[in-house]
């Protein structure tokens, strides 16, 4: 390994949500480290002495869970890098250097990578994410999504399909009467409330099984919860509804699900540009999860999604799969809906019936990245993703 390499594999384990842009040629996102000792930006010697050094400047794994970094950064990669850079390329001490930060960092992230989360639930429920892949199956009671549009419209099919998809091994299901497919326009309050709350009753009267609701509209989250279900899911991260966080803050054992999307359902896909997906992406949804607490919803009733498909492109969604760890740094569960979407069919040159297999790849890697919850469309093929990976881990 030559030094600009032992250099980057180096900074690459400090992945968090970063602000600093790297220069190097062919580095597509920028990365920022934050030393928390003011030792370090007074004696550059110490940095030379890594052993100890690196103890006290690596965040340990509860100051990682919780996000919060220094306000002011005593020192920053960006003032320091050819310093660091030329440490690293000294035949004598880069590879202790390289070594150090390695081992250092791998126990720091190992323990933040293992986080588990409980939340409340209606009916004095509990759920637990973090440890195996939450399942969540899909029934959309519409006529115009994009993959199965109409097969479930009807009330009836809608309730035995989500009852199939639970006994195929889903742990919860969510339910949506809006399409938000990409040019998809919106539909009414009242036809949504419609849509769904007889669907919601009738899986809560044959199961206890998680139900969350697909809605950005704040009456339709109301009645659903009042209907039986227990998780709220906003493809606008509360953005659509001025009513949705307060309405929301009123039920405090109720989770919500706060998703990144570019612009609308009807013009998301309409040329949306990013310089870094996954950090803007991570800092809007830190900012989407701040105002919810300013509107009275605790933090630990917050989950994210990052959103693929929603307003970016095939790159866009590539660079959040290669980064699926950084969002666990927000300190909430990671939500992840990659079934069966239109960019899997494009770089796999795949139709909508033949996405199955990539969507099963995806759904592993982002599993093994830390994800706590799936969205899809086949619970079977889901379930046999976690067991394998349950078997793994034990």
């Amino acid at each position: 390994m030559n030094a600009d390499s032992k250099f980057h594999e180096a900074f690459a384990t400090f992945r968090h949500r970063g602000v600093l842009e790297d220069k190097t040629p062919g580095r597509e996102y920028g990365l920022r480290c934050v030393w928390n000792v003011k030792a370090a930006s007074e004696d550059r010697e110490e940095l030379k002495s890594l052993e100890g050094a690196l103890t006290k400047v690596l965040p340990d794994s509860a100051f990682l869970k919780t996000r919060q970094f220094l306000e002011k950064p005593y020192l920053e990669i960006e003032s320091d890098y050819a310093t660091l850079k030329s440490l690293i390329e000294d035949d004598q001490e880069g590879s202790s250097l390289f070594q150090s930060f390695h081992s250092a960092s791998r126990r720091a992230f190992d323990s933040w990578n293992t986080s588990e989360y409980s939340l409340s639930l209606p009916r004095g429920r509990t759920l637990q994410l973090g440890g195996k892949v939450f399942i969540l199956g899909i029934v959309n009671v519409t006529p115009d999504s994009f993959s199965d549009g109409g097969l479930f419209f009807e009330q009836k099919r809608a309730i035995d399909h989500a009852l199939s998809l639970l006994e195929d091994g889903a742990d919860g299901v969510d339910i949506g009467g809006e399409s938000t497919r990409p040019g998809s326009d919106p539909v009414s309050e009242e036809e949504e409330i419609r849509r769904v709350i007889g669907v919601i009753e009738g899986i809560r009267q044959q199961s206890d099984a998680v139900i969350s609701i697909d809605t950005s509209k704040a009456e339709v989250a109301k009645r659903a919860i009042e209907a039986g279900a227990d998780i709220v899911n906003d493809v606008s991260a509360g953005s659509v509804d001025p009513e949705m966080f307060p309405t929301l803050a009123q039920y405090p054992d109720v989770p919500f699900v706060l998703m990144h999307m570019k612009g609308t359902p009807k013009t998301m896909q309409i040329e949306p540009v990013y310089e870094h997906a996954t950090f803007e992406i991570c800092s809007y949804l830190e900012s989407r999860i701040a105002q919810a607490e300013e509107s009275g919803i605790e933090k630990n009733r917050c989950i994210i999604d990052p959103g693929y498909g929603f307003g970016k492109r095939s790159e866009d969604n590539l660079n959040l799969l290669r980064h699926t760890d950084e969002f666990k740094s927000l300190g909430v569960p990671v939500f992840i809906g990659l079934s069966r979407k239109s960019f899997l069919g494009r770089l796999l040159g795949n139709s909508l019936e033949e996405r199955e297999i990539g969507t099963v790849i995806a759904n592993t890697l982002v599993s093994l990245a830390g994800a706590a919850i799936v969205r899809t469309h086949h619970a079977a093929n889901a379930r046999e993703m976690v067991a394998l990976l349950e078997a793994l881990r034990a």
